[in-house]
């Protein structure tokens, strides 16, 4: 039976994150390759996990085992019946990115096609966990260790496996047909529980004895624990892809990434994860935070891996605290109901709301100092001393300070202005690491202040815009006015030209020139219309 149920488990989650790039692949020729659009499809598929987790704490702790199977197989037919074609799914997206946002037009397509098979997908860990516990199992936990094992399986077996040796209507077929196989383990493993009378809802309200209870401040701690990792992937992510290193397929590893924290943290030794990265987040932190501080876009091979690391070790602190504090599995289904809604606004913040209310990535930095609130508490944080509060005061006053000299003191290389505005922050910051909400406070400042403050003196910022592809600048540095998508210069011209001329990649010899050529649109080589 047992065997039966992890089966289930493995399954599932991996044809669950086989499905996200499959569903990539398609609405990737319509809606281009900016990273908004893996990060928006990232939360339509943390809005149907968070359904399916609704929907399996409301059939586990309402309806009889054998209406638990019965929902759980309805779900899956419903899917099954449902799953699109990629010629139907990549038209539907089309028309709908014609009629309103990129946004929208993602979200809406993939809930009317992948939908209704992820929802079930979704729902077979936190029940398979519950069922586990009914039939007399140890530490259902361990099954959701498995379920993002499976996960990881499916997400790195896409890109290297699937996608180069299958066609894609193939690569749909194959899902189908394993989306069925999967329905029939889980259904024959509910059948074989539900036949199996030893452990009855009563056993396991005996087991719930002497566990801690479940407050409304213990819920909200899964949530933050849950939602601060979501908004750190993707911030990462979308900071990694945009100005570090555009390279197609490169957010496959951060997402990997992410799941092997769950595995870590609730494969055992939560608290022995948690007290590990306690002592090494500050030094992580601190490399981000100075490469952020001198606008590092290279070495490529250091600082991808950097960011990497910082995700690795933040998200598997807050997933360490989730594991440690789970509770017993007739509680399960409630608790990832949390860390999916958790999850689902991490995401939705980062990707939909940060568009929205800033002009450029400050969500990225946010998530970084979001992380510092779960250390563990420090030891005079309830009664903090007079040293301890001087030393916060002295190291976020001597932090802000730093980086507001940035003004005056960016146009100059020298290596004292450089240990100024960059070391000196620092230094402060791992100083007070001890101080969770100082510590939190002294990141978010330098982050965020470095992010607003202009590079230099002498550029002037004559446009700044964020869209659904990015933040888009145009600015006036050294006689030329620029226009940078990012970190990246796509269009140049100098004023001292008359008539002004493009230069760089929207220049008449470059791939727009070429574009205009091929499409017979007048003559690039004539001088342009005020």
């Amino acid at each position: 039976m047992r065997p039966v149920l992890m089966l289930g488990v493995l399954l599932s989650a991996t044809l669950l994150f086989a499905v996200q790039p499959l569903a990539g692949r398609v609405l990737l020729p319509v809606f281009g390759g900016s990273p908004s659009v893996w990060n928006t499809a990232m939360v339509v598929f943390q809005m149907l996990l968070l359904a399916g987790y609704a929907l399996a704490h409301l059939i586990a702790t309402r309806a009889p085992m054998w209406a638990q199977v019965v929902v759980v197989a309805a779900v899956f037919a419903l899917g099954f019946a449902l799953w699109p074609e990629p010629e139907s799914m990549a038209a539907a997206a089309d028309r709908l990115g014609a009629s309103t946002v990129p946004s929208v037009a993602v979200l809406a397509s993939l809930a009317t096609t992948v939908g209704p098979a992820f929802l079930g997908l979704a729902m077979v860990s936190p029940l398979l966990q519950r069922w586990w516990a009914r039939s007399g199992g140890d530490r259902p936990t361990r099954l959701y260790a498995a379920s993002n094992l499976g996960s990881m399986l499916g997400l790195l077996g896409y890109p290297f496996l699937v996608e180069p040796t299958l066609a894609l209507g193939t690569q749909a077929s194959a899902c189908s047909a394993a989306l069925a196989v999967a329905a029939l383990v889980v259904v024959v493993g509910g059948a074989l529980v539900t036949a199996r009378r030893a452990s009855t809802e009563a056993t396991l309200r005996t087991a719930a004895t002497g566990h801690q209870p479940i407050t409304w401040s213990r819920r909200l701690r899964w949530v933050g624990l849950a939602a601060v990792p979501s908004a750190l992937l993707l911030g990462s992510t979308r900071h990694i892809t945009s100005d570090v290193a555009p390279v197609p397929l490169l957010w496959v590893v951060p997402l990997a990434i992410y799941l092997l924290t769950f595995v870590v943290a609730f494969g055992g030794g939560a608290e022995r994860w948690r007290r590990w990265c306690a002592r090494v987040w500050p030094v992580v932190l601190v490399a981000i935070v100075a490469s952020m501080l001198l606008n590092a876009s290279g070495p490529v091979a250091v600082l991808v891996p950097m960011h990497l690391l910082g995700l690795a070790v933040g998200a598997l602190l807050c997933h360490a605290g989730l594991a440690a504090d789970a509770p017993e599995g007739r509680r399960l289904t409630e608790f990832y109901l949390w860390l999916a809604i958790g999850g689902a606004l991490g995401g939705t913040a980062n990707a939909l709301l940060a568009p929205v209310l800033f002009d450029s990535y400050l969500e990225y930095p946010i998530a970084l100092a979001a992380v510092c609130l779960a250390l563990p508490r420090g030891g005079d944080e309830r009664k903090p001393s007079r040293r301890g509060l001087f030393v916060r005061a002295a190291a976020v006053a001597m932090i802000v300070a730093a980086v507001a000299a940035r003004v005056q003191f960016t146009d100059a290389t020298g290596v004292a202005v450089r240990i100024y505005t960059v070391g000196l922050p620092c230094v402060g910051i791992f100083l007070i690491a001890r101080y969770r909400y100082a510590f939190s406070v002294a990141v978010a400042s330098a982050l965020l202040l470095a992010a607003v403050l202009p590079d230099s003196r002498d550029v002037r910022i004559e446009h700044r815009e964020r869209t659904f592809f990015g933040v888009h600048t145009v600015d006036i540095s050294d006689g030329f006015r620029r226009l940078r998508h990012g970190s990246t210069v796509h269009g140049l011209r100098s004023l001292a030209d008359d008539p002004p001329e493009p230069l760089a990649y929207y220049s008449r010899r470059g791939p727009c020139g070429d574009v205009f050529r091929a499409m017979g649109m007048g003559d690039t080589d004539a001088p342009p219309r005020r």
